[in-house]
């Protein structure tokens, strides 16, 4: 027995000289896991040169949410972003949201409107506290020399020249009534255009209110006309011709009735234009059309514009906010030139050339809202080859957003 005993020693004192737990070398990793990946790990006999491995559990995803901002009715909004902290994998988009808009319930009369005053109407957004009022005008009635309603004389002493149509144009002549309402007919014949330079320098013109027979209004028109303010369209209008309006007031505002399918160049440059609406059949923004208007905060253009003209805002330093609706495929040289205040502009999917020189000194432009994915918005950076001048640039794309640095 004795003997049995001292034979297990000395094989075991053998076995543990020759695989001893002592020549196992420390557990190295070989290949490190991933979020879905094993890793690896393997240690090696000094003695035997034998090796053994041993997996190591995928480390999982680390998810991190980053809160985004909801739209609202007028600003845009980004969506939540999640994404893994040690792999990047993204697991839900930040996506551009567009704005909401408003949900305005009816028109509410507030002030009625007369002859020779404006009425007001208003209504609410049921969204948000966001109220619209708009101010409600009439016009004069003449009949036999006098207005129907208030009594008003019909503005005397303008000039009418028969044209080859066999109407009429209309000019000031020796009327300088601070309110002219053009008739619709003279001598029986209708009277259809503002002649070339026929207002321009009345400077005590104050309202203007077009008879239902204009259809042209003519280059310079009005130009010069410092105080006036108001204009009256009628729904038969179709073109104003260049500088029309230029060096006006037309702190009113303006809405252009879908009629107008022609803006000539520089037609409201230099004015101190407010607000305005422009017709839906205006298919070319022309060049200079807005030159200069530096208290024009709010533009809407039509949609079915597709080219908007060099320098068409130039120079529109209280423009905060532009959207260039769908349709729109070209912006033309040095159109935003220096407008020092623009923050934000959208852009449609169908643009396709912009000019490089469109934004030139546009420091504080922050935010570009594209219509399109990021691979579409590079592709037209590049080939446009746009310069941005403000110091940091998002552009929200319907994929993802790209920040563009200078």
């Amino acid at each position: 027995m004795k003997k049995i005993f001292i034979l297990i020693v000395c094989f075991s004192i053998c076995l543990i000289s020759l695989y001893g737990c002592s020549s196992w070398g420390d557990w190295q990793i070989v290949r490190q896991p991933t979020c879905t990946t094993e890793g690896l790990l393997m240690r090696v006999n000094s003695k035997t040169g034998e090796s053994e491995t041993m997996p190591i559990a995928p480390l999982g995803h680390s998810l991190k949410t980053e809160v985004g901002n909801p739209a609202t009715c007028t600003e845009s909004g980004v969506s939540d972003y999640q994404y893994c902290t040690v792999c990047s994998k993204v697991f839900s988009e930040r996506n551009f949201l567009p704005p909401t808009n408003h949900s305005f319930g009816d028109w509410e009369e507030v002030i009625k409107p007369s002859c020779t005053t404006a009425g007001k109407k208003i209504r609410y957004c049921s969204k948000c506290s966001e109220t619209e009022t708009v101010e409600t005008k009439t016009s004069h009635v003449f009949s036999c020399g006098y207005c129907f309603y208030c009594g008003k004389m019909q503005s005397e002493g303008l000039k009418f020249t028969l044209l080859s149509n066999n109407t009429y144009s209309v000019s000031k002549g020796s009327c300088k009534d601070d309110e002219i309402v053009i008739p619709n007919l003279y001598n029986k014949k209708e009277v259809t255009e503002i002649a070339t330079e026929g207002f321009a320098t009345l400077f005590n013109l104050r309202k203007i209110t077009l008879g239902d027979n204009i259809k042209i209004i003519g280059s310079s028109a009005f130009s010069s006309c410092s105080k006036l303010k108001t204009v009256i369209f009628n729904s038969k209008i179709t073109t104003i011709k260049r500088y029309a309006f230029s060096s006006c007031d037309l702190s009113d505002g303006l809405v252009l009735p879908n009629s107008v399918e022609k803006v000539e160049d520089s037609a409201f440059s230099m004015s101190d234009l407010t607000r305005i609406k422009l017709s839906s059949n205006i298919e070319e923004l022309a060049a200079n059309s807005f030159y200069m208007c530096t208290k024009l905060t709010e533009v809407i253009i039509g949609n079915n514009t597709t080219k908007i003209g060099s320098m068409a805002f130039a120079n529109c330093s209280a423009l905060k906010s532009i959207t260039i609706p769908e349709g729109v495929t070209t912006i033309s040289t040095f159109c935003f030139s220096n407008c020092s205040n623009l923050n934000n502009i959208k852009l449609p999917y169908s643009i396709i050339n912009i000019a490089s020189n469109s934004f030139n000194n546009c420091k504080t432009l922050s935010t570009v809202i594209y219509n399109g994915s990021s691979t579409e918005w590079n592709n037209l950076i590049s080939t446009c080859n746009i310069k941005f001048y403000s110091t940091s640039l998002e552009v929200f794309c319907t994929d993802k957003t790209i920040t563009v640095t200078n």
